[in-house]
């Protein structure tokens, strides 16, 4: 699984100022959209069926779009959302008691069958702490758990895939408790994005699950991370605000990469495949793993995509512009060709793919804030 986040940073000495988009993203070898087909917008094929949740189906936003089942009904407070092929996770920000931030929940873990019933809490925090992000493998999930105010830290557990109580990494690493998050797990290690407790500088960092040992793979002194995920032994990020470009460094490094940038090019969204990587920044650009230059394509919307998930050749797309019809499109890396791959009632948000489920975030314009899944 790959997970993409872009964070903006802007600390001064008397105050902390953090906008954190979490643009989940999620991409598993081989595997399709679903079984059933219907035909897209321009011809081609497009997989899903909507599921069997009373709200899947068609909807305006184009013929043949398919309508998410509305899994989680009241998702104001939801967040970091992950598919896992029958169910999936989320971080729930509106439960628990008393969180360790000024009128804030403690929040808690949950998992939803994909139909959406089930609901299941696999970890709710205590009071004082905050779920500040997880990341789920077949065999478990890590968890990062903001605990204390000054200076803001989290640290980071274990937790098994079947709920329960934590066991804590042994790591003497504390993170940033407001802006890092787990975007990787390789083997015994795992991957964090923090800035530094002063905020001076922004780093990945490798962490053993066993020993608790922390290596810095990546340290950069610019004000934006975009795009950390782990693909075919390399970490890749882009970067910006001071030492912009695209990186990617050894995921077994024993110190940070001063590896030079493959492209200065700016990335609002920033995706690795097995041959290529794309940089999106209004068009896209389709560089090979050294950085040339290879191709360029539009994805559908203005000024580029709000999130992007890429599966093989496929790339879906959620234009920035959310206006009505809201539509996710596939497009295809190779041809630059689209089709509709799904919409929502509302302005979507927070794309995730695993290779069988399409789910997202939606907001308005009128009614609850729901989580929705295509097939």
């Amino acid at each position: 699984m790959i997970c993409v986040n872009v964070t903006f940073v802007n600390r001064t000495k008397y105050a902390f100022v953090a906008v954190l988009f979490p643009l989940l993203i999620s991409a598993c070898p081989g595997g399709s959209a679903g079984a059933g087909t219907s035909p897209g917008r321009d011809g081609g094929v497009v997989g899903g069926s909507s599921g069997s949740g009373a709200s899947g189906g068609r909807d305006a936003g184009g013929s043949a779009c398919l309508l998410g089942t509305a899994v989680v009904t009241n998702a104001t407070s939801v967040r970091s959302i992950s598919a896992h092929g029958d169910h999936i996770l989320y971080i729930d920000s509106s439960v628990g008691p008393s969180g360790n931030f000024p009128g804030s929940k403690a929040g808690a873990l949950k998992q939803m069958n994909i139909d959406g019933s089930g609901e299941t809490t696999l970890y709710a925090a205590p009071a004082s702490t905050t779920v500040a992000s997880y990341f789920a493998t077949a065999d478990k999930i890590y968890l990062l758990s903001a605990e204390g105010v000054s200076p803001a830290a989290a640290l980071l557990y274990t937790l098994p895939l079947t709920g329960g109580a934590l066991t804590p990494v042994p790591t003497t690493q504390k993170f940033d408790s407001l802006l890092s998050y787990l975007f990787a797990a390789d083997g015994d290690n795992v991957f964090v994005f923090s800035p530094t407790l002063s905020g001076s500088r922004m780093q990945i960092h490798r962490v053993s699950i066993s020993s608790g040992a922390d290596v810095v793979i990546a340290d950069k002194d610019t004000l934006v991370f975009i795009g950390n995920q782990l693909k075919d032994g390399k970490v890749w990020f882009a970067a910006g605000q001071g030492s912009g470009g695209v990186f990617n460094v050894d995921a077994n490094a024993s110190a940070p990469s001063s590896a030079a940038a493959l492209t200065t090019d700016t990335c609002n969204n920033l995706l690795a495949g097995t041959s290529f990587f794309l940089c999106t920044s209004g068009d896209t650009n389709r560089y090979d793993t050294s950085g040339r230059k290879i191709g360029r394509f539009q994805l559908p919307g203005s000024n580029g995509p709000a999130a992007v998930a890429l599966d093989g050749d496929i790339a879906y797309s959620i234009p920035r512009h959310n206006e009505a019809p809201y539509e996710i499109n596939a497009v295809s890396v190779s041809t630059g060709r689209s089709t509709l791959a799904a919409c929502g009632r509302g302005m979507i948000s927070s794309l995730v793919y695993d290779a069988t489920n399409l789910v997202w975030k939606e907001n308005g314009p009128s009614g609850p804030t729901v989580v929705r899944v295509a097939r």
